[in-house]
């Protein structure tokens, strides 16, 4: 999977000393839970009283898988803007498989460390050239 970093992101007032630029650690875990996007909140996963099991989608085997994909992405400070890659092979195995694709959820491991918040472009950006996007290879 492709996803295009754009920036870390800080608050305008915040100094550089209270959010820092530091690498952050990134992983990704399969959604087992359906949502929908334009409802979800920390709580809810749609607005027809279905809930996360643990506020902000646990990673607990019962919103998402507790064990990540197995790589870990580093994004380092001052890392140029460009596509990052993640690798979902065992993710897309499973959807393969008959496991439905609720999707997947990219976390920090360092995410309560003071530091810079990761951005990546949306499917809203205009330039679609900064579009995530998976490739799949198959062989036979």
């Amino acid at each position: 999977m492709y996803l295009y970093f754009v920036y870390a992101h800080k608050a305008s007032w915040h100094s550089i000393y209270r959010t820092p630029w530091i690498p952050r650690y990134l992983q990704v875990h399969l959604v087992y839970k359906s949502w929908k996007e334009s409802q979800a909140t920390s709580t809810k996963r749609d607005n027809y009283g279905h809930r996360w099991g643990t506020p902000y989608l646990g990673l607990n085997n019962i919103d998402a898988e507790s064990a990540p994909q197995p790589q870990t992405v580093t994004i380092f400070p001052y890392r140029p803007r460009g596509f990052v890659e993640f690798d979902i092979t065992n993710a897309v195995r499973r959807w393969s498989k008959g496991l439905p694709n609720n999707g997947l959820v990219i976390r920090a491991t360092n995410e309560l460390t003071p530091g810079r918040g990761i951005r990546f472009a949306s499917k809203a950006m205009s330039d679609k050239k900064q579009h995530a996007y998976v490739l799949v290879l198959c062989s036979y």
